[in-house]
């Protein structure tokens, strides 16, 4: 749910406030969880998560979101994911530049 006391900012201020992942069950898949600032325009995001020899092996876009806060399952394209990983987290409009970005380390057992 949105704050009603937090404004809405254009797409240049829109930012990444929370991004976290969490392994789930057999640690084939991630639970994603982006908390956005309020924005004026629905943004695209992007997200990647790539093993340690940089091979993407997950990947979802969110097409003009509707809401700051999402939450959802991304699947693995490995047998037994271990070790380090990267993901990646863009915040972008169709017309428009990049709003923000973040990444971070993750690492599965």
């Amino acid at each position: 749910m949105v704050d009603p006391s937090e404004i809405p900012v254009p797409p240049e201020d829109v930012r990444i406030r929370r991004l976290d992942f969490t392994p789930l069950g057999d640690g084939s898949r991630l639970k994603v969880e982006i908390d956005l600032t309020p924005f004026q325009q629905p943004p695209t995001l992007h997200v990647a998560i790539e093993d340690s020899r940089g091979e993407e092996v997950a990947s979802t876009s969110i097409i003009e979101a509707m809401a700051p806060r999402m939450s959802f399952t991304l699947h693995l394209r490995q047998t037994d994911p271990q070790g380090v990983y990267r993901a990646q987290c863009s915040v972008e409009y169709i017309d428009g530049p990049k709003a923000d970005e973040r990444e971070q380390m993750l690492e599965l057992n």
